[in-house]
């Protein structure tokens, strides 16, 4: 999948960072100073810079009003198909404070996965000035670097993780039972899985990528952290059932006597 048909999925909430320049920024009140897109772009770019990091995608989503903004930047450095990405977010509507957060980018599909966690974020008061905004993301971005490699490690580990049939199938049905899918993609998420065989539906990494692409697909990024940090807390869940149910086996097989000859 390349970047043009990922950005034609996912419709007109994919913005250029010019039309992001050109919204217009609230006025400040005596407690609520919005920080203007641009600014927390800017912002952002000297924390980068701080660390010595180097931008290699940018992707921003807006909503129609200009009021809230979700950025993606890839940077560099992965495995080759694995890379890191930041992911942040504003508003200056005071729906939701300024925030920074981690994520993976699968290049292979252009699969984008977000840990759902923001490091760190800052309502809009009035001690939010540039100058603060950008002493918290240096910060934060620094947190990023080590928040990275563990969130790649973790994505990557789910590779290892083996189901059989029985279980592959309660684990797409629990990724729409669960909400993080609406019902209505039941039969997107069940071709990519057991017909296109887009995935490899007897791996935790195979329920989560299939499930990602559909979240990325007919979702936006203003709304795809949310759903992922329900989708990762599903597959961590599934793990420890696991794990448990393995440990129950190897209990339960010790306790039964040898067969007598």
């Amino acid at each position: 999948m390349n970047q043009s048909t990922l950005l034609a999925h996912r419709g007109t909430n994919y913005v250029e960072e010019s039309e992001i320049r050109s919204v217009a920024v609230p006025a400040w009140t005596r407690t609520w100073h919005p920080v203007a897109h641009c600014d927390l772009i800017d912002a952002l770019e000297i924390a980068v810079r701080e660390h010595d990091m180097e931008v290699m995608r940018r992707q921003y989503a807006m909503n129609s009003a200009g009021s809230r903004l979700f950025g993606v930047w890839d940077i560099a450095g992965g495995n080759g198909s694995i890379g890191s990405a930041i992911g942040f977010r504003n508003a200056t509507d005071k729906s939701m404070a300024v925030g920074i957060t981690v994520g993976t980018r699968v290049f292979v599909c252009d699969n984008l996965a977000i840990s759902g966690d923001f490091i760190a974020f800052r309502r809009h008061t009035a001690g939010l000035t540039m100058d603060s905004l950008i002493e918290m993301l240096v910060n934060a971005v620094g947190q990023v670097r080590g928040r990275m490699k563990d969130f790649m490690a973790w994505h990557e580990s789910l590779a290892l993780v083996h189901l059989t049939t029985d279980q592959a199938y309660i684990v797409t049905w629990r990724i729409l039972s669960e909400g993080i899918l609406p019902g209505r993609s039941f039969k997107a998420l069940h071709d990519l899985l057991y017909v296109e065989n887009r995935y490899d539906p007897l791996t935790l990494w195979g329920q989560h990528e299939a499930a990602t692409e559909l979240l990325t697909r007919n979702g936006n990024l203003l709304t795809v952290s949310r759903a992922h940090r329900k989708l990762n807390l599903l597959m961590d869940t599934v793990e420890s059932e696991m794990a448990y149910q393995q440990h129950c086996m190897e209990c339960r097989d010790r306790s039964i006597p040898a067969m007598p000859r």
